[in-house]
């Protein structure tokens, strides 16, 4: 590849001057690859010390001496659990429910106060891998819920409601950002809270909001499976998707040779990076709100189908 031809494609955010991959390699990658001729001409036209002039759609690239090189990187997801949306019969773990098995678990309310709700076994254990899940009161009402480590009692592990984090929130306290929240090691050997994680082959791929990702991903969980991991492990978070249905199957994300382009970005960049993860939390609380409503009145004989247990066992 030719140096401008190289520089053009540093530009568009397909590659970066730290991974150079084959021109063939790199057009695949963007997300439209019709248009790929014309941004680059656009890009061979402007003064190569500078993308200021190459016109992209996407979020804005760190600048190269604000990217440090991380480590090959294996990535997994995790997600939302909703309880409308899952079965409490079948194995998990080296568990199988009948449907039958019911737990009673207590969440910690806003105002300070704590409930009591009954659910099935399934679902509990589901929301205690993933750390958190959405429940539904008498009313049909959503409730998002997050683990409570720090409050297990007779073996059984409490919930806390944080209802300014519609996603739940991490180990951090932090509200959890649909497709841009990682879960990784935040010990001496791992990352930071607060950490921001560029990885420019995630940048274009379309999420179930109907936007693009930026590329940028921000350090906000853990989990007792990362400590000592180091900075080689990374659960990418999904939101309301899960493990067999999101935008991160089938890319490089998730790949078993693992991610070898991920930077952490330094300095002001990170910024940049705050702003566009912001953006996309707003964008995916608004587009989840109208999902909400129609999960809400679902019949309680659905709930019933689906659960195993009515949602109505809350006190």
């Amino acid at each position: 590849m030719n140096q401008s031809l190289r520089n053009a494609f540093i530009c568009l955010g397909i590659v970066t001057s730290l991974s150079i991959t084959t021109a063939t390699q790199a057009a695949s990658k963007i997300a439209d690859p019709n248009a790929l001729s014309t941004q680059v001409d656009q890009s061979l036209s402007a003064p190569q010390t500078s993308c200021a002039k190459v016109e992209d759609p996407l979020a804005p690239l760190p600048r190269e001496a604000a990217l440090k090189k991380l480590p090959t990187i294996h990535a997994t997801t995790y997600f939302l659990v909703d309880q409308h949306e899952f079965s409490c019969v079948g194995k998990y773990g080296r568990h199988t429910y009948n449907g039958n098995e019911t737990i009673d678990i207590s969440i910690k309310k806003n105002d300070g106060t704590t409930s009591k709700m009954t659910i099935c076994r399934r679902l509990y254990w589901s929301m205690v891998m993933e750390g958190s899940g959405i429940v539904y009161n008498a009313d049909g009402e959503p409730i998002t819920i997050g683990v409570n480590t720090s409050s297990k009692k007779n073996d059984v592990y409490g919930f806390e409601e944080k209802s300014d984090c519609r996603f739940s929130f991490g180990a951090s306290g932090e509200c959890l950002v649909p497709y841009h929240t990682v879960a990784t090691d935040l010990t001496g050997t791992g990352y930071k809270k607060g950490d921001i994680i560029y990885i420019p082959s995630a940048r274009g791929i379309e999420l179930p909001n109907g936007e693009r990702h930026s590329g940028y991903f921000t350090v906000g969980d853990t989990g007792g499976a990362f400590i000592g991991a180091g900075r080689g492990r990374l659960d990418l978070y999904v939101g309301n998707s899960d493990d067999q249905d999101n935008a991160f199957l089938g890319t490089t994300l998730l790949s078993s040779k693992g991610i070898t382009d991920a930077f952490l970005v330094t300095g002001a960049d990170r910024k940049i990076a705050e702003a566009e993860i912001d953006n996309a939390l707003k964008s995916f609380e608004a587009t989840i709100n109208s999902d909400v409503v129609v999960l809400a009145k679902k019949s309680d004989v659905e709930t019933e189908k689906t659960n195993g247990v009515p949602a109505a066992s809350i006190q």
